[in-house]
């Protein structure tokens, strides 16, 4: 055989090494259509002073913006039922469409056509300026959170929060809020334009952008929220934030269902940390409309009992129980 043949027969087997390779590297990655993505959810929001936090479980029909391996934002939905905290992910909607290839696959909660994502893995999203009240719990798709696979072939989505909580608790004689608009004294930039950073196996960060605003307003529906008239038994409102420090402090202000204005406040810096949610302690509420008694104080919450309340996270308690 000339040394021409033999060239030729070496490079033939080399080729053939490096395709079955490349396929055997193919059939590890492919993740079509209709591969579902397993979630689970990170276990538990802390709360300050408390040893035992918040349960998260997801709602039925959750959606979730999925950055399959490209830069391309697919609707993926929760194929489960409301309580549970793990489940199956399926696409909504197929597409011709394409992107940017990424290493790893990318998951926002909750969805939204306009959340971009970077070819370095950058997300960009919107935090919600305006919330909706929910009894117990933040309202849903306040609480963002995001996912990052370990690589193309892994379809574990382990989402992890982004954000804090503040909880805000009154009581008073017949009062009923309509709305609660918050602010820091500072101006800290609290909602709108904000980007994730992420890297697998490690805790996200949130950083909000130039075009961020400073307020966000808790709306409490068209018949609003009947305050309890026990210290014992407050009613709660919850407010998702980023991670935040209001070093001069925040104000909050009151809309009752007279349309009356009422504003409660601290001077004191807060910190609002990822994952934990911030009480503030019980106050309570009078003197709406009358500018001589309009200011409340609010103060951070002293130590508290354990607490083991499960909630969804789209907002709302669902039951009580133990430790798991």
């Amino acid at each position: 055989m000339s040394f021409k043949w033999i060239r030729v027969l070496m490079l033939s087997i080399l080729f053939a090494g490096c395709t079955n390779d490349n396929e055997q590297t193919v059939r590890e990655d492919v993740v079509t259509d209709e591969t579902p993505f397993v979630s689970t959810l990170e276990q538990r929001i802390s709360r300050t002073y408390v040893k035992d936090g918040k349960y998260l479980r997801w709602n039925k029909d959750d959606r979730i913006s999925m950055f399959r391996g490209s830069t391309m934002n697919l609707q993926y939905r929760f194929d489960g039922e409301t309580g549970d905290n793990s489940g199956m992910f399926y696409m909504v909607d197929f597409s011709f469409d394409t992107g940017i290839a990424l290493d790893h696959h990318y998951a926002v909660y909750p969805y939204n056509k306009d959340f971009k994502i970077s070819e370095k893995g950058v997300i960009s999203l919107i935090l919600p300026s305006l919330q909706n009240y929910a009894e117990n719990s933040f309202g849903i798709g306040s609480n963002a959170m995001v996912a990052i696979t370990k690589d193309l072939s892994d379809t574990h989505l382990n989402f992890r929060n982004i954000n804090g909580c503040l909880r805000l608790q009154f009581y008073g004689h017949d009062i009923t809020i309509k709305s609660i608009l918050l602010r820091g004294y500072a101006h800290e930039k609290i909602a709108g334009s904000a980007y994730v950073y992420s890297e697998y196996g490690e805790i996200p960060t949130l950083q909000m952008a130039e075009g961020a605003t400073e307020t966000i307003l808790l709306d409490c529906g068209e018949s609003g929220v009947t305050l309890s008239e026990s210290a014992d038994e407050p009613t709660t409102f919850w407010i998702v934030l980023p991670p935040v420090v209001f070093s001069k402090g925040f104000t909050a202000t009151l809309t009752n269902d007279k349309d009356e204005e009422l504003v409660v406040s601290t001077t004191q810096s807060v910190t609002f940390e990822r994952n934990v949610v911030r009480p503030m302690a019980v106050l309570e509420l009078k003197n709406f409309g009358d500018s001589a008694g309009k200011v409340g104080v609010l103060k951070e919450e002293a130590p508290m009992t354990d607490d083991d309340t499960v909630y969804v996270i789209g907002g709302g308690k669902i039951e009580t129980q133990k430790n798991e």
